[in-house]
């Protein structure tokens, strides 16, 4: 073992660094170049900001090689922050350093967003598990291989001949059957195998029955009550499976008169029953047959041997149940979230959970789904991650919620503004009550120990009694003596005190009291006595910490994602041979608990055209860099602007470059911007500077002040004819963000760009002493890719494909005559009003370069509602533009890339948004030949993920060398997990930077042009090339891409609307966002490429 280092963190000077604790080093220190400590994976850490220089590299991958070294450091802002020293040599690796994320620096939106009993049993680091170094995985036994029987299958659902009455698309083929780059790769499916795949004669049928009752329970008493009924005499000598909302899966008929039996059972425990059996729970219901599913039809249509299957999802319904029931079933450590098969392990069981701040914390889990696939059904078994109240008193989430974690608990009266944000938070939060004393059946308390037995009470959190927000002391209402018959006024506190004496309650605090009941008869409970129930998801927005906190935990190496899968995963569905034998074989069903291999294929990239003497970049792991080209055509700005947000007591004085710039440093930094852009052939020719000056304490205090001097700001910018304005922000706020592109996009029709102070200056400060060092070209470059789109309306384009370059029915569409349409829509968050609307996006190109890409938005006429309402208005104004930029011609193909609907929504997509895109075809096209037409839905919300089976097909980290583990770029697998009816591949053209790489999923809903299953993989493979704001391949086509951005764009206008932040607005007044943001853009903006 190398001799270790200083601790992790600490400078070095010239000496040896520290050791880092994960991929990369500690710190360096301050001044005289600080260097980084070693990296305990593949980077070495980094200087101090600004004063400092950048550490060495660590140990190369797996341990090898010794640490390069550090850079020069930074130069000062001022002439006492001087240039720091060379860095000094980095430390030698450590072995075999654990290594779980690659570089954060890098991470991009293909990192899924994400969302313990007490903090003490949950773990503080993410990877406390450790996930070991990225390699390959491992499969225990023997080695899996490729089903040939299933290709065969495959092939003969491709020859059957389609249904006459099928809405969407037969596969027309496979691609790749000549493709030198096949390969074979890992799939997280087990394979499913049936008795009925034997023989007709050994099908065994399962058979469905409904629960239900005269009036709607809750979910936790519709549990009780459905584990009671398994308990009685109909069910003695049958299998059975529940999803506990009211469907129950037998392996047997029951013997049931008309198959149906009404009866009633007691919901109590039976410790409850024993010790107080005269009070009873009794509830009603009614078990019904609802239908009986033989498996050989669907064993037939699997193999291609008849044409249609009228009950499928039906089938897959009830098999999931089965696989769901045996996960929780006897568990109490394993918690079920909804009616899905999505299971969460508590904080304290094998380490998968981990604080995330405000009063949340993460767990780990699995998730599993049937899937019917070429010959066989598979079982899709992911881990998954989501976000979990902790088990605590209210009172402490409460004030996590509003101060942090961090901040100690301190009795205030809190403000109404706060009371709004914590109503808003919580909000049908489910909570428990522990005041109230088990009686016996002579009405006093029951006693164990001592100590009064308490009953737990469970309800859901309606409000906190807006608008006044009373607290204990201050909220009233009537309660009736008992002995006198009179009803006399009371406060909450002054109740729970004389009533529940014993409870614990002397002091309200100033907090609110809590609606457990309803809106028109409320309950109330001080927010003192209230706990949180245990396994709580959160259903509201995250915060931008806790958003990352979870994307570190979540992110984990693919192989070590795969392990667990196979062991923790089989195991929590009783997957294994053993569990299988008291669970799921009693159904007829066995399955084998290993991850199937499934062939693949590796597409090339494309050869990209950009301007300058170099007009084609070299492409490693699909990103490439600009220092070698110029922007295919750059355009010149006349009138831009540099735009800083600073407080009035920072006026004029020294300032923190962390979050604000020296004024004497922005004409510098002018400079350097300016300088840099022409590089890539980006011209501005007039660079103003101003200050948005806006009072200090923050948005949420000075929210009103902070809009006045955003809007000033702007209307001074439109006045002066900006026509782009570079804003540099203190620091990440999502409301300075959102209102800086409302009063832009939608009030002064100035387009603009926002930075942080510490980005800009960091790159600023990273050139070097002579005026002909790049700097930090990156930060520059990805700076310039946006404001060469937007700058100058629509003449702006960064690179592209040439046709020329392209073969095949690629070649064939890629011209002039081809428009690309982008369509998705974006709901309401989780806590905003019932009238909040969603908000629907389309794009599409204007040029041939599929540089620009203008788009409409729409409102919904009714909240979360998927499919477009004015989808044919949209595709016309699309059309219309076209016409504008292309010499009033019309495309001759178009092809449509929807986003963000389920596959229960396929057969909508084709029934509604069709008609609406024809619509507006035959509107502009008149008489004029129609285009061709395709339909292809793109999704990045499956669980499907693909792992290398062979060294060279792992993806590399360039120069660093080292891999994440995942695959290479261009994967493109359809086969052996795709579906056995649908049209559909899955595509990762992108290199992953952290975790294990989701694949995006494609299915054909309509298809005119023919193409192949080959040209329309590459086709979109290709597209992946052309995001104009980045310099590598990203993970979902841009067309798709570009809709949910311009959605995201829209729920900037509706800021406060979607957040919840708008405290005024009660149910009577909530006008949906109508008073925040009428649905308009400015004439300047509308139809520009604003949004990127």
């Amino acid at each position: 073992m190398p001799p270790k280092g200083p601790p992790a963190g600490q400078g070095g000077g010239r000496g040896r660094g520290g050791q880092g604790g994960g991929p990369r080093g500690g710190r360096g220190g301050q001044g005289g170049g600080g260097r980084g400590g070693q990296g305990g994976g593949y980077q070495g850490g980094q200087g101090d900001g600004y004063r400092g220089g950048q550490g060495g590299q660590g140990g190369g991958y797996q341990g090898g090689g010794r640490g390069g070294y550090g850079g020069r450091g930074g130069r000062g802002d001022l002439p006492y922050h001087p240039a720091g020293d060379r860095g000094g040599r980095g430390g030698p690796p450590r072995g075999r350093a654990p290594v779980h994320t690659t570089d954060p620096a890098y991470a991009q939106r293909d990192i899924s967003r994400a969302r313990s009993m007490n903090t003490d049993t949950t773990s503080h680091h993410p990877h406390s598990v450790q996930d070991g170094f990225p390699r390959l995985f491992q499969p225990g036994g023997a080695e899996e291989v490729v089903d040939k029987t299933a290709q065969a299958y495959e092939n003969a659902i491709v020859k059957r001949k389609p249904r006459p009455d099928a809405l969407l698309p037969a596969r027309t083929g496979f691609g790749g059957e000549k493709d030198r780059f096949q390969s074979e790769v890992y799939a997280n499916y087990l394979r499913i195998s049936l008795k009925a795949e034997n023989s007709k004669d050994e099908d065994r049928p399962l058979h469905k029955y409904s629960v239900a009752t005269k009036e709607q329970l809750a979910k936790g008493k519709m549990r009780a009550l459905v584990r009671k009924i398994l308990l009685e005499p109909p069910f003695a000598n049958v299998h059975a499976a529940t999803d506990f909302y009211g469907i129950i899966v037998t392996n047997k008929k029951l013997d049931l008169p008309n198959d149906t039996w009404r009866s009633e059972v007691d919901l109590r425990d039976a410790d409850e029953i024993a010790r107080s059996p005269e009070n009873t729970r009794i509830q009603a219901f009614e078990l019904k047959w609802q239908d009986t599913y033989e498996l050989a039809p669907m064993v037939a249509w699997l193999r291609g041997q008849q044409g249609g299957i009228t009950k499928r999802d039906e089938i897959l319904q009830v098999m999931n149940i089965i696989f769901g029931y045996h996960a929780a079933h006897g568990r109490i450590h394993v918690h079920q979230i909804g009616p899905t098969n999505k299971f969460f392990y508590d904080s304290y069981v094998n380490q998968n959970a981990f604080d995330i701040g405000g009063g949340l914390r993460a767990l780990r889990g699995y998730i599993a789904s049937v899937r019917p696939s070429g010959g066989r059904l598979l079982l899709n078994l992911n881990v998954v991650t989501g976000a979990f109240y902790k088990l605590m008193p209210l009172r402490q989430v409460a004030w996590a919620l509003l101060r942090g974690d961090r901040a100690a608990y301190a009795p205030r009266t809190l403000s109404r503004d706060e009371m709004k944000k914590l109503e808003n938070m919580l909000k049908l939060v489910r909570i428990e009550c522990h005041y109230m004393p088990m009686l016996d059946a002579q009405g006093k308390p029951m006693r164990e120990g001592g100590k009064e037995i308490r009953k737990k009470v469970v309800r859901n959190i309606c409000g906190f009694n807006p608008p006044d927000y009373k607290t204990a002391k201050q909220q009233r209402f009537e309660v009736r003596d008992q002995t006198t018959g009179q009803t006399r006024s009371v406060t909450v506190f002054d109740y729970f005190r004389e009533k529940y004496p014993n409870s614990g309650y002397e002091e309200d605090h100033g907090w609110p009291v809590v609606n457990v009941g309803t809106r028109d008869k409320p309950t109330w409970v001080p927010l003192q006595l209230c706990m949180m129930a245990p396994a709580q998801a959160v259903r509201r927005m995250l915060s931008g910490d806790q958003t990352s906190n979870m994307i570190t935990f979540a992110a984990r190496a693919p192989h070590a994602n795969a392990e667990k899968i196979v062991t923790e995963g089989t195991a929590m569905f009783k997957l294994t041979v053993a569990g299988q034998a008291s669970s799921h074989n009693n159904f007829g069903i066995g399955i084998n608990p290993s991850l199937i291999k499934v062939p693949a294929r590796f597409f090339q990239p494309p050869r990209l055209a950009y301007g300058g003497q170099k007009p084609s970049p070299n492409i490693v792991m699909s990103g490439w860099n600009l220092s070698t080209v110029k922007f295919n055509r750059g355009v010149t700005i006349d009138r831009a602007a540099l735009v800083q947000m600073v407080t009035f007591q920072q006026r004029g004085k020294q300032m923190d470059p962390q979050h604000t710039i020296a004024p004497q440093t922005i004409p510098l930094i002018i400079g350097e911007i300016k300088r840099h852009f022409r590089k890539y052939d980006l011209v501005i020719n007039n660079m103003l500077s101003l200050e948005c000056l806006v009072p200090a304490g923050g948005t949420f205090v000075n929210k009103a002040d902070y809009q006045k001097a955003i809007e000033a700001t702007m209307r001074q910018l439109a006045e002066n004819k900006i026509s782009i304005a570079i804003w540099i922000l203190e620091e990440r706020d999502t409301f300075t963000y959102s209102y800086i592109k409302k009063m832009g996009d939608v009030k002064c029709g100035v387009q603009t760009v926002c930075t942080v102070a510490k980005k800009l200056f960091t790159a600023y400060n990273k050139r070097g002493f002579k005026p002909d060092d790049p700097g930090d070209s990156g930060f520059y470059g990805n700076l310039a890719l946006k404001v060469n789109i937007k700058g100058s309306g629509l003449r702006g384009v960064n690179h592209f494909v040439n046709a020329n370059e392209l073969s095949g029915d690629v070649a064939k569409i890629w011209d002039a005559k081809t428009m690309f349409i982008g369509i998705d829509v974006t709901h309401p968050s989780p806590g905003s009003s019932k009238a909040t609307p969603s908000i629907a996006a389309v794009v599409a190109n204007t040029d041939r370069f599929l540089a620009q890409w203008p788009g409409s938005l729409g409102r919904q006429t009714v909240s979360r509602k998927e499919i477009v309402d004015y989808l044919q208005a949209m595709v016309v104004d699309r059309l219309r533009l076209w016409q504008v930029h292309n010499n009033k011609t019309l495309p001759t193909r178009i092809i449509v890339y929807r986003d963000g609907v389920s596959e229960g929504q396929f057969e909508q997509v084709i029934q509604y948004e069709r008609p609406g895109i024809q619509g507006a075809i035959a509107q502009v096209y008149g008489n004029l030949p129609k285009p061709k037409l395709a339909i292809i839905t793109v999704t990045k919300r499956h669980h499907t993920r693909f792992y290398p089976a062979k060294a060279e097909d792992m993806d590399t980290k360039g120069k660093s060398g080292g891999t994440t583990g995942n695959c290479k770029p261009g994967l493109v697998v359809d086969r052996g997990v795709s579906d056995a009816e649908l049209y559909d591949f899955f595509l990762q053209p992108h290199f992953g930077l952290q975790g294990t790489v989701k694949p995006a999923r494609y299915v054909v809903l309509h298809d005119e042009l023919n193409m192949g299953a080959d040209g329309l993989q590459k086709m979109t493979h290709t597209l992946c090339y052309l995001f104009n704001r980045a310099t590598r391949a990203v993970s979902l086509c841009p067309p798709a891409y570009y809709a949910d951005l311009l959605c995201e764009r829209a729920r900037c206008y509706l800021h406060e609307t979607y957040t919840g932040a708008n405290f005024a607005a009660t149910e009577e007044t909530d006008d949906g966002g109508v008073s925040e943001w009428n649905g308009l853009l400015h004439p300047n903006i509308k139809d520009t490429t604003f949004y990127i």
